[in-house]
């Protein structure tokens, strides 16, 4: 997203889709405007909405129309589904596209982070950050408290 090119002419990004979606992650609220992300990264608002469009054709973000000519766009926050088996529980991150099991709760909660960070090790997100990422502290995981979904 800047004015910058290249040897041969084209216009060279400054700002990877990562550090965009890190800013909706880590933002003072959750949804934006072509407008705010142009402002935020120095560049205009058509090439701003031209990359959050690209964004959102690959599922990375979603948007909405807000009145006639108004669109904010938003990340999608992950869903974890965590399934008591009777003999154990089983843990599914379909964003992540990974799966795991575990005795207790907080086992598989663990394994499915693990596996996360085995599948993400290239990114060189460290097992803090994906707990994070998941919004879960296996260590405070109450054996007894049924789901939030109950």
């Amino acid at each position: 997203m800047s004015k910058q090119r290249d040897g041969g002419g084209r216009y060279v990004e400054t700002v990877s889709d990562r550090e965009l979606l890190h800013f909706f992650e880590s933002g003072r609220r959750d949804f934006y405007s072509a407008r705010e992300i142009a402002e935020e990264f120095g560049v205009d608002r058509s090439q701003a909405h031209r990359r959050l469009k690209r964004l959102a054709d690959g599922g990375e973000l979603e948007r909405v129309e807000v009145g006639t000519r108004n669109v904010v766009w938003w990340r999608p926050r992950d869903v974890v589904a965590l399934i008591d088996e009777g003999d154990g529980y089983s843990v599914v991150d379909p964003t992540a596209g990974v799966a795991s099991q575990g005795d207790t709760r907080p086992q598989a909660l663990r394994m499915l982070a693990e596996a996360i960070e085995a599948r993400e090790s290239e990114s060189g997100q460290s097992p803090g950050e994906t707990y994070a990422e998941l919004g879960v502290d296996p260590e405070d995981v109450d054996e007894d408290a049924a789901p939030p979904w109950e």
